[in-house]
């Protein structure tokens, strides 16, 4: 029955994968030709093979957060819809504490507010460039406001 199993998720992941990331998803979990890991452990979360590259300290994770709290309303134009855009703004900003907003506008554009520390904000946006599909060619951006209130980021 695992085998099975085994057999119909490989096939999924080929599917919704192209062959490339699954090399470099088989390269950092250490698995061998057929995707099975050759350590044989069962249920370990593959990671993202570029997750860890440029990824920041702790002690810069807590002088971004030491950073005033601001708002800033962003416009991102570019190839930033049908690629995952806002689910990896929120992945990235939820990361970082941050509250806020972000969604797509009729004529092909992202729209965001995002608040908190100046240098998590400020992560987060360089962070976003890194997505396989994205590409923002431009981003219009001016502070706003803080909504004192607001909890949580939110895809609209």
């Amino acid at each position: 029955m695992f085998d099975r199993i085994k057999a119909w998720f490989l096939q999924l992941l080929r599917a919704l994968f192209p062959e490339d990331m699954l090399d470099q998803i088989r390269q950092a979990a250490g698995a061998g030709d057929d995707g099975a890991a050759e350590s044989g452990t069962r249920g370990e979360a593959l990671t993202d093979p570029g997750s860890s590259a440029g990824q920041p300290t702790q002690e810069e994770l807590d002088r971004m957060k030491e950073t005033p709290v601001e708002r800033r309303h962003i416009v991102f134009f570019g190839r930033v819809q049908g690629v995952g855009f806002r689910y990896h703004a929120m992945y990235d900003a939820r990361n970082q504490g941050l509250t806020g907003w972000v969604e797509n506008r009729y004529d092909g554009s992202v729209e965001m507010e995002i608040q908190g520390p100046g240098g998590a904000i400020d992560y987060v946006l360089e962070n976003l460039g890194n997505g396989r599909w994205i590409r923002i060619d431009a981003m219009e951006s001016r502070k706003i406001p803080v909504v004192r209130e607001e909890r949580g980021f939110q895809v609209r």
